[in-house]
């Protein structure tokens, strides 16, 4: 055999070896961190039960009710496959006489985004309808919902369009000749796609923007409510969780933490972030959703700040209650806390605080305005 052939069996028998070995300890970590998923997924599903029964279960079945089941059972499902699956689960193909057993694409990147076929079309109308719900209805509001409504269907026809890209049919290229190219072609490629590039892009605008938005009009919230000084922090803090800007921006930060790790070099945690991402968006959206149906049928009127304590929800519905309720749209249950009742009610109670104001200024002047009128 020639030297130079002997040398550059060598390097793709070390680099096989070395892939083998860092596959099989990040495979190691993955599973033991299925657990810790599963874990948490239980956890938060106990303790939320009984919340979850009294708001969804036991009520007529609406269409945010498909939103809740679809963005937190599938989950459900996928961590315990996780769990289940073990690394002796067949799933090798040789397509390359180089290959010596491995695969183009991970097993798990594979089933993660067949959950996410089903999981994304279900958090970005989410996004989407709370973006709605919170703006004005004008030329800014239509247009906002219309470019997030896009960016929506963008990425669920990139996620598809990845996972045809990655698929054993795609790569398995009669014309894969060289071990070096195949050997970057299986560890390399699925980061530096196309499709999967521009997938992580399109999710990471969306969430930014959808954050942003929500974000800007909470502050103006705050500021046409009288500013932080009119807040505590006990009211800032419900504000902040029930507007859904926590949520999101909880997301959004985890999005890009899982983005950054699987673009640098894949050491054996680098997929760990990225897996849990699924599932902390799943709690969260699901938290969310649970709140707005929350506040429907309950209300919380520790939410309003100081210029709107004439506004008040039911505290327990009755039989006329549920009628209204269920007559609710979607995008009804989307708007509560509502921000324009907010801007009204604050301008109401501006009005009246300059009446009261002037009139502790001035009471000699509202007394002979009193006895003028009694005359």
């Amino acid at each position: 055999m020639p030297a130079e052939a002997h040398g550059t069996v060598a390097a793709v028998l070390a680099a096989v070896s070395q892939a083998t070995v860092h596959h099989a300890r990040q495979t190691q970590i993955n599973h033991y961190a299925a657990f810790s998923r599963l874990a948490l997924l239980a956890y938060d599903v106990l303790i939320n039960l009984a919340r979850e029964k009294r708001l969804v279960w036991d009520e007529k079945f609406r269409p945010s009710s498909v939103l809740y089941y679809m963005t937190r059972y599938p989950v459900v499902a996928y961590q315990i496959f996780n769990v289940v699956y073990t690394p002796s689960t067949p799933q090798y193909v040789i397509l390359c006489r180089y290959a010596l057993g491995s695969e183009p694409e991970s097993f798990q990147l594979r089933r993660a985004r067949q959950v996410h076929m089903v999981h994304i079309p279900c958090l970005d109308p989410v996004c989407h309808m709370r973006v709605y719900a919170v703006m004005p209805q004008d030329i800014l509001g239509m247009l906002l919902a219309i470019v997030l409504g896009l960016i929506g269907v963008l990425i669920i026809a990139l996620d598809i369009w990845q996972d045809v890209e990655a698929s054993c049919t795609q790569a398995s290229n009669p014309l894969c000749t060289s071990p070096r190219a195949y050997l970057h072609a299986i560890y390399a490629y699925p980061a530096t796609a196309p499709a999967t590039v521009l997938t992580f892009l399109s999710l990471i605008f969306f969430d930014v923007f959808t954050t942003a938005i929500l974000t800007w009009r909470m502050a103006s919230m705050i500021h046409f409510g009288g500013g932080l000084k009119s807040l505590n922090s006990q009211k800032i803090t419900k504000l902040f969780v029930q507007s859904g800007v926590v949520y999101f921006a909880t997301i959004t930060g985890l999005q890009l933490g899982g983005v950054i790790l699987y673009f640098l070099p894949q050491g054996v945690y680098s997929t760990v972030l990225n897996n849990y991402t699924l599932l902390l968006s799943s709690i969260l959206v699901s938290h969310f959703l649970l709140n707005l149906r929350q506040l429907v049928y309950d209300g919380d009127p520790d939410v309003t700040t100081t210029a709107m304590q004439s506004m008040s929800f039911a505290p327990s519905p009755n039989d006329s209650d549920h009628a209204k309720i269920h007559a609710r749209t979607l995008m009804d249950e989307f708007s509560v806390p509502s921000y324009s009742y907010f801007f009204e009610a604050t301008d109401r109670s501006s009005g009246m605080e300059m009446q009261t104001g002037a009139a502790l200024e001035r009471p000699d002047e509202v007394q002979r305005n009193v006895v003028s009128t009694d005359v």
